[in-house]
């Protein structure tokens, strides 16, 4: 089962990439990719893909970016709050969906 790395999130809440979520918790900003391939990739067939799991993160406040929809299709942006990262993940992972964290790397 996906756990959040806590060594990951200190390093984003020092850098700043935490987000503030609108009920005031802590958010990572994450890629949430559909495993399954869309046989006609769409707006309209991914936010199908994502509605029942998209009221899933919604009801746990997180939020999604539909305007973040990748040309295939299967991606969407979201913010995810720091508390609930794992037991969603356990939850969308059983709906095909995989949680990436979108980190800002340092190049030195």
């Amino acid at each position: 089962m996906p756990r959040v790395d806590e060594k990951l999130v200190e390093t984003m809440r020092q850098r700043g990439q935490l987000v503030r979520l609108p009920n005031h918790a802590e958010g990572v900003p994450v890629a949430l990719h559909y495993r399954r391939r869309l046989t006609a990739p769409s707006s309209v067939a991914l936010r199908k893909a994502f509605a029942d799991p998209g009221r899933l993160l919604q009801a746990h406040g997180a939020t999604i970016s539909w305007k973040s929809l990748s040309p295939s299709g299967q991606i969407v942006e979201a913010v995810i709050p720091v508390s609930e990262f794992d037991n969603l993940a356990a939850q969308l992972r059983t709906r095909a969906i995989d949680i990436v964290p979108m980190v800002e790397l340092q190049i030195v």
